[in-house]
């Protein structure tokens, strides 16, 4: 039997360079036994620097009108249950990107909507007092950052990311949390338990805005129960969640009138991993490719594409 060489080389940088690997003929006749395959434990889930994580606890104790903004990371990460202790426990508003919808029902009383170009009006104003961002899992791409315009004047950044290459890619975080989402809200909120027990926090910034929630959600329900000709695509798309309500997929579509679909409240995803949004911008055509799908892996749920 001939013997296996391997040859390695080294660039001009002294790094390794390629690789030749000779396997002799003869080696190739024999019979081997093979073992069964034992798969390594998958995922294998990172977390975060812990005296970072405690910098970001107290940060988040600390401002007087925080938000948290969940991206795609955030729902890749099963994170569903992290991300709604930790707004509960602050008691504070939590605002999404597309690709972070339905990461909790947006029926919750902490839900308002989404961020960037699918700010409702009362969103947009949330965003732009807060004092203190925290965003999960997020690119914060040019629709949800406004080409990185959107970030309130003096408030401060905890980014969390399993890519460390997108820490500080747009803005610098004050406190950069490079891991596992899920992981990383746990401690988070472990953290905060241990500084304030068991009781959750008031903030009377977030009791104002539930308030205002409450008129707002008044003003769009009188807004599209109208009997106006033409009809209007926003009315629609509000009669769309009364019909369809739990149990349901939504699947964005690229275009224009979909858009009402993102405006909060005028649709609300009602349960988790439940909705399908276009990464960036995809082809048209995709909205409908993505229903027949939505429909094959869930075929207990019903399925609605805005386009």
């Amino acid at each position: 039997m001939g013997v296996m060489r391997r040859a390695f080389s080294l660039a001009a940088n002294g790094k390794p360079g390629p690789v030749y690997v000779d396997l002799p003929k003869d080696i190739g006749k024999i019979e081997a036994d093979i073992q069964d395959y034992t798969p390594a434990f998958y995922p294998l889930k990172p977390s975060s620097n812990p005296y970072q994580i405690a910098e970001a606890a107290a940060l988040l104790m600390e401002a007087q009108r925080p938000i948290i903004v969940a991206g795609g990371g955030a729902l890749y990460s099963k994170a569903h249950k992290q991300v709604a202790e930790l707004v509960e426990i602050l008691n504070i508003p939590l605002m999404t990107t597309p690709c972070g919808r339905s990461i909790v029902p947006e029926d919750h009383p902490l839900a308002f909507g989404q961020v960037g170009l699918y700010f409702s009006r009362q969103g947009e104003e949330i965003y732009n007092s807060a004092d203190l961002i925290m965003t999960i899992g997020s690119r914060n791409e040019d629709f949800q950052s406004g080409m990185q315009r959107f970030f309130p004047q003096g408030a401060k950044y905890i980014q969390i990311d399993i890519d460390p290459h997108e820490i500080g890619r747009n803005w610098i975080p004050n406190v950069p949390l490079v891991g596992d989402a899920g992981m990383i809200l746990s401690e988070l909120a472990s953290c905060i338990k241990t500084e304030i027990g068991e009781e959750k926090i008031e903030n009377t910034w977030t009791q104002e805005l539930l308030k205002e929630k409450a008129k707002y959600e008044d003003e769009v329900k009188a807004e599209c129960m109208t009997d106006d000709i033409p009809i209007k695509t926003k009315r629609i798309v509000w009669e769309l969640n009364q019909v369809f309500g739990k149990d349901t997929i939504l699947v964005n579509e690229n275009g224009s009138q979909d858009l009402w679909s993102y405006y909060y409240p005028y649709y609300k995803v009602l349960d988790i991993n439940s909705c399908i949004a276009p990464g960036e911008q995809t082809c048209m055509g995709f909205g409908v490719a993505a229903a027949i799908g939505a429909k094959l892996a869930q075929p207990s749920k019903k399925v609605v594409c805005t386009r």
